[in-house]
């Protein structure tokens, strides 16, 4: 399926759904809080929706920093090298994104556009590193006798 949008949607239920949603308004979702269904119907009656509102590329980013401190909550005994891929793997996608963000504009300065798949070479690069110093320790930690 193809989406072309992201909302957010409740109903009076007291429902909330994050949903990813294609040109015909179907796809697929998640229950974030109450019970199944927004919109369903009961005895015959639907249940009204409250609100929709599509997110944009800063409701995204700012959605990605709150998950990031569960990651902080739950992998706090795990080994740091889990974190730093963390880390490096939310650089990545905030700056890419942000490339995929200026390259909608038309006529955006090309030295900027320049400088940000610079970064984005840079992130990548070091998403990698990382992900190869955690598979090396991960390695390590595994052919330690017992």
């Amino acid at each position: 399926m193809n989406y072309n949008k992201v909302v957010l949607e409740g109903d009076a239920r007291g429902r909330a759904n994050i949903s990813a949603l294609g040109a015909d308004g179907s796809g697929h979702g998640y229950r974030l809080a109450g019970p199944k269904y927004i919109g369903d119907i009961v005895n015959g009656v639907t249940t009204p929706k409250t609100f929709e509102v599509e997110l944009g590329a800063e409701d995204v980013d700012e959605l990605h920093s709150y998950l990031r401190i569960w990651d902080e909550i739950h992998m706090g005994d795990e080994p740091p090298e889990w974190a730093k891929l963390v880390e490096a793997s939310d650089r990545y996608r905030s700056v890419t994104s942000q490339l995929a963000r200026c390259l909608e504009y038309l006529n955006f300065p090309l030295e900027r556009l320049v400088e940000i798949g610079k970064l984005r070479d840079q992130a990548r690069r070091r998403l990698a590193e990382t992900a190869l110093d955690l598979a090396v320790a991960l390695d390590t930690v595994a052919e330690v006798p017992r």
